[in-house]
């Protein structure tokens, strides 16, 4: 559409508005107070408030003397559905590493993954479990080290710095304990 076009539809749309403001109004003049009236306490009542004396907001009705239809029905809010409570967490407690599992997790990064559960005690040996994304996070008390396996790869954070490992066995010098000396 090229430039002339444009303007010549908007300077007509103008006319014709217009014109019907000018044909209308004196339809609509007489009754402009109750018009105003009637879209003030429509703006009101959806807005969810009434002015002061005035009852709060109810069902809008349209009627013969009000040209402003009823809005569609609100949808009723529903109470949130409840988040079932992580493993090992108590109420209100969502899972996070915390002690020497937050040090290692800064070590370690997107390794670790993100925790499942809260930590735990494993009841056979007094160890600290947690489950993350990634795998099994592990305070061993023995060697008073944080440590994290995603099955086949291991990681320890040591007073001697991380340590990291391939397959089953831990490697001797974690085995040593912290101070570098067997038990």
């Amino acid at each position: 559409m090229g430039r002339d076009g444009g303007s010549s539809a908007g300077i007509l749309f103008l006319v014709l508005m217009g014109f019907l403001g000018w044909w209308w109004w004196p339809t609509i003049e007489p009754r402009l107070p109750e018009l105003v009236e009637s879209v003030k306490s429509a703006g009101l009542a959806a807005l969810g408030r009434a002015e002061p004396g005035e009852q709060g907001p109810g069902p809008l009705v349209a009627t013969a003397a009000s040209p402003i239809a009823a809005p569609p029905p609100m949808a009723t809010p529903t109470a949130a559905p409840e988040v079932a409570a992580a493993p090992f967490c108590g109420p209100g407690q969502a899972p996070a590493f915390v002690f020497g599992f937050a040090a290692l997790k800064r070590e370690l990064g997107v390794t670790m993954g993100e925790p499942l559960e809260c930590e735990h005690a494993n009841t056979e040996n007094g160890d600290s479990l947690q489950q993350t994304t990634a795998g099994l996070a592990v305070y061993d008390q023995a060697t008073n080290s944080p440590r994290f396996t995603d099955g086949w790869r291991s990681w320890a954070l040591t007073p001697r710095g991380l340590l990291a490992w391939k397959g089953p066995n831990a490697p001797p010098e974690l085995a040593a304990g912290p101070s570098g000396s067997r038990p």
